[in-house]
């Protein structure tokens, strides 16, 4: 299961670019790192599903367009 804390330095770093310090800062980072395992447990669930076949996945001309010829 996911954590989340596996991208604290990204978000960390986000949010510092934005310009934002102090209490907005920490509220933020609390924020974002709560909405982080949530999500990877859905990308893994969902990798799951494709992985035993319950589910289809993205095709490659889904992902970057149909190929030029």
């Amino acid at each position: 299961m996911a954590s989340g804390g596996e991208f604290s330095e990204q978000i960390l770093a986000d949010l510092i670019a934005q310009g934002l310090s102090g209490e907005e800062l920490l509220a933020k980072f609390k924020e974002l790192s709560k909405k982080i395992a949530p999500a990877m447990n859905r990308l893994i669930s969902e990798a799951d599903s494709i992985a035993k076949g319950e589910k289809s996945g993205a095709t490659m001309s889904d992902i970057f367009g149909p190929e030029d010829k």
